[in-house]
């Protein structure tokens, strides 16, 4: 099936639009999106193309909307699920040009390392759900000194070492492509932290407060998963805020329970946090398989917390 593409904003200018996979795994239909700057004057940027199991159909959807050329390819960071088809997509648009950190670019060429911490950090059945991670010819790799027209890069290290989000500036409005630097929004009542093992709390608390810095006339803000807000400085204060209240509970867990296994302490913070943290209260509202993959994904950004904490111990 092709990917749904929804326009989010149009103007003068350019049109920004949002494209919803078609992945083959419960839950995760609508969960990773693409978005696609489509500009008056013909040029196309790309933020994320997913991994290659939704390549087939980000093409596909593409070329329904006329868009047969991408001059720009911007990758926040090199995780499968944002990048893994990167690779299959140059073959389909082979004159687009990928910007992504200098850190990702050597596993995007070469991504024999990237699968295996893959394989290792999501577990193989995942990992092979998403699809092979493909290789980015090296000629595709925009060179670091050529800064994208009305793009500024910001370097926003947490989520990953190589993490960076992109503000695209316009007459019509600057927008900003925040990928995980603020989390994951998936609509009121629920944002919740990205924060995989390896985690350090002041790396990705800064790279917030810097996002929220540069923010300060953005009408838009897109998330890496499907969300978005008109109000970035309020929605990046409220990922502090979880930040703040997530590595407090950790801290406090760890303290009264000291002999907990990391499995044990992750059950019960997770357990203490969907009780606590109003901002998973929309969690029980959604269907049980996107539930499911919520609770798979909260676990695993509770693990980071948890081996961040335990290790300054």
């Amino acid at each position: 099936m092709p990917a749904e593409i929804t326009t989010i904003l149009q103007c003068k200018e350019y049109t920004l639009s949002r494209i919803s996979l078609d992945i083959p795994i419960p839950g995760f239909s609508g969960f990773i999106t693409p978005w696609l700057v489509s500009e008056s004057g013909g040029r196309s940027i790309l933020v994320d193309p997913g991994p290659s199991c939704g390549i087939a159909s980000l093409t596909q959807a593409l070329h329904s909307v006329g868009v047969h050329r991408l001059d720009l390819v911007l990758i926040t960071h090199i995780h499968i699920d944002h990048s893994g088809g990167a690779g299959l997509l140059i073959g389909a648009f082979p004159e687009a040009r990928v910007a992504v950190h200098p850190r990702g670019a050597p596993h995007l060429i070469d991504p024999t390392r990237l699968w295996e911490s893959t394989v290792q950090t999501l577990g193989e059945e995942l990992a092979l759900s998403y699809g092979e991670i493909t290789a980015v010819p090296e000629q595709s790799i925009l060179d670091e000194q050529a800064s994208p027209e009305r793009v500024e890069i910001v370097d926003t290290p947490g989520h990953s070492q190589h993490h960076r989000s992109y503000i695209y500036r316009s007459p019509g409005g600057d927008i900003a492509f925040a990928g995980e630097t603020g989390g994951v929004y998936l609509g009121i009542g629920y944002l919740r932290p990205a924060t995989p093992p390896r985690f350090f709390y002041e790396t990705t608390a800064r790279s917030v407060e810097v996002l929220r810095e540069r923010l300060q006339d953005t009408q838009l803000m897109l998330y890496g998963h499907c969300g978005y807000t008109a109000c970035p400085l309020r929605m990046l204060g409220a990922a502090l805020e979880q930040l703040r209240l997530w590595k407090a509970a950790t801290r406090d867990l760890v303290t009264k329970n000291p002999q907990a296994d990391v499995r044990k302490a992750v059950d019960l913070l997770v357990t203490h946090l969907l009780e606590s943290d109003h901002r998973l209260a929309k969690l029980e509202s959604f269907p049980a398989p996107v539930r499911q993959r919520e609770l798979y994904f909260l676990r695993n950004s509770a693990r980071g917390f948890i081996l961040a904490e335990t290790a300054q111990k």
